[in-house]
Parts: structure tokens; C-alpha cells; sequence
């Protein structure tokens, strides 16, 4: 009985957030230029590359601040 209700959320939850997540992680294992039909698998490279630089480590540092003082001035 409690599934009859809980399908349609669930249903609607895999169809809007989990696959789509999924997808990305897909996506991100090819070097793809989104038209083409040409991908080449390239495994855990875009995330190597992500590591190595410096603007992802600043807009994290960014993000990072931006949460602890917005949520801060929130609280307060």
C-alpha cells in the first residue's frame, strides 16, 4: 500500500535527479565536444586535470567562504 504512493515520487526522483547524475559521471569519462559523434574514452583524466589547477582551487576556496560567512550573517 505504502509503495503504491511512494512510486510515483520515486519514480520522478530517478527520472529527474539520479539519472541525470549519472549521465554527467558518463560524460565526464570521454573527452566529447557534445555534437559529434567521436568520444574517446579518457577515465579519471578530466578530474586529474581538475586537481592540478589553480582556478578550481580558488573558486573552491571562494565557495567555500561564501557558505561559512553567508551562513554565518544568516544565523545571526
Amino acid at each position: 500500500f505504502i509503495a503504491a504512493f511512494l512510486a510515483p515520487a520515486v519514480t520522478l526522483y530517478g527520472l529527474f535527479v539520479l539519472w541525470p547524475l549519472l549521465q554527467s559521471f558518463q560524460m565526464s569519462a570521454y573527452r566529447w565536444r557534445g555534437i559529434s559523434r567521436n568520444r574517446r574514452f579518457i577515465g579519471t583524466e578530466n578530474f586529474e586535470n581538475l586537481l592540478r589547477d589553480e582556478v578550481f582551487w580558488k573558486a573552491l576556496q571562494n565557495t567555500g567562504l561564501l557558505v561559512i560567512f553567508a551562513g554565518g550573517l544568516t544565523l545571526a
